[in-house]
């Protein structure tokens, strides 16, 4: 288990030195960051719920577990989990488990940590989460975030060396800026493409 996690924070440094374009609400969600409720991001598959989060969490001491991981499936004893992560991350309080559904009976480990002083931040799905029955699980525990395509500040200027993917479902405009630009200087050169989109 250890080493599940050991790569995961492996991953989590690499996205956390990716330059991620800002994303509508974040401010607002910074804001109860420090509450022990449990913070949930739902949205549609790529929409950026993991960018949210990792945004959220940006500055903060925090361990990354991705439940992507088919090896997560054998976990049986949720407590191996935890003792992973206290070896891997010391004594970090702030947790992020990203896309938690595919965790079987996930409520069950997100309940006791929430009960032992974690602050959980959770992504997942909008229907396989809610399909779960987050509401049942979590009442009166969580604040919820919802993630949506497109939800990004359109002004300001953009990091050099900056990947923008701009996804409309069945098309995918992918622009790597290799300079400072503003964002209105993105869009007066590639009108045509997103016109398209």
């Amino acid at each position: 288990m250890k080493d599940i996690i050991l790569g995961h924070k492996v991953e989590r440094d690499e996205l956390l030195r990716q330059g991620f374009v800002l994303r509508e609400g974040i401010e607002e969600a910074r804001k109860s960051l420090d509450t022990n409720l449990i913070k949930v991001i739902i949205g549609p598959r790529r929409a950026g719920k993991s960018v949210f989060a990792l945004q959220l969490l940006q500055g903060v001491d925090f361990a990354y577990l991705n439940f992507d991981d088919e090896r997560f499936v054998r976990i049986s004893d949720y407590d191996d989990i935890l003792k992973a992560i206290i070896q891997v991350y010391d004594n970090t309080h702030y947790l992020l488990f990203d896309e938690i559904q595919n965790l079987e009976r996930w409520e069950l480990l997100v309940n006791k940590l929430q009960r032992r002083g974690y602050n959980l931040v959770l992504t997942g799905s909008n229907s396989r989460l809610l399909s779960t029955g987050l509401a049942s699980h979590l009442t009166g525990r969580y604040l919820q975030f919802q993630v949506l395509p497109f939800s990004l500040f359109i002004s300001g200027t953009l990091p050099q060396d900056t990947a923008l993917e701009i996804d409309a479902g069945w098309n995918l405009l992918s622009l790597r800026i290799n300079e400072k630009k503003s964002i209105d200087d993105l869009i007066s050169g590639n009108e045509d493409k997103i016109m398209s989109v």
